[in-house]
């Protein structure tokens, strides 16, 4: 008896403290999200469902959620820049030569760059909705990366996040703390898988740079 308590309060203490480790890993990552400023990187976005392939120069500041996106990849797409200012959205299109500008519509429910998942929720700073997700440590792993003839092969934090019919598989850079793969599944079918490449934090970019006048 004595011995079967004994095994029962290890099994107990064991997964308390994978418990422990795993909530110490993600909180980490949300306080990495906390104290971003700015992040250019370059992203490799495949649409699962579609057999689809879209490649893109990505960068983002907190302050006023200024964002631009400079696709690479499709060619049909290449040279084409979405932008936002905090205040208008804009588009400019490579083929046409032509810049589109709109107000930016405040509150809106699924705003540029949401469909990114995790990464976009920890790119705007978005705790709660990062938090609302329950949390699983798979293990940590060794990525090998490759688009375009870019490769990446970080040590990473692998974690299955799930909220409803949602899931996500990300894999966060143990150095950045930043998720740099994204797995995203909808109804148990996977949807979209993100890679992302050549990141550079906190550093200065001026507002022009979020503006296509």
């Amino acid at each position: 008896m004595k011995r079967k308590f004994l095994l029962c309060f290890t099994l107990i203490f064991l997964v308390v403290l994978v418990f422990s480790n795993d909530s110490k890993i993600f909180k980490a990552l949300l306080e990495s999200s906390e104290k971003l400023r700015t992040i250019s990187c370059f992203i490799h976005m495949r649409d699962i469902e579609r057999k689809s392939d879209v490649a893109f120069k990505f960068s983002y500041e907190r302050e006023g959620g200024k964002m631009r996106i400079d696709y690479t990849y499709p060619k049909g797409m290449k040279g084409s820049t979405v932008a936002v200012d905090g205040e208008y959205f804009y588009m400019r299109f490579a083929t046409f030569k032509k810049t589109v500008k709109k107000k930016l519509e405040k509150g809106k429910r699924n705003p540029p760059g949401s469909e990114m998942g995790s990464f976009f929720l920890y790119t705007t700073g978005d705790i709660d909705g990062l938090s609302s997700y329950s949390v699983k440590f798979i293990e940590d792993e060794k990525l090998k990366m490759k688009w375009d003839g870019v490769k990446f092969e970080p040590l990473t934090h692998h974690f299955i996040l799930e909220k409803g019919k949602r899931k996500e598989e990300i894999w966060v850079d143990v150095k950045s703390l930043i998720p740099v793969k994204i797995k995203i599944y909808l109804n148990g079918k996977p949807k979209l898988e993100i890679e992302v490449f050549n990141v550079v934090l906190n550093e200065d970019i001026p507002d022009e740079f979020f503006r296509l006048d």
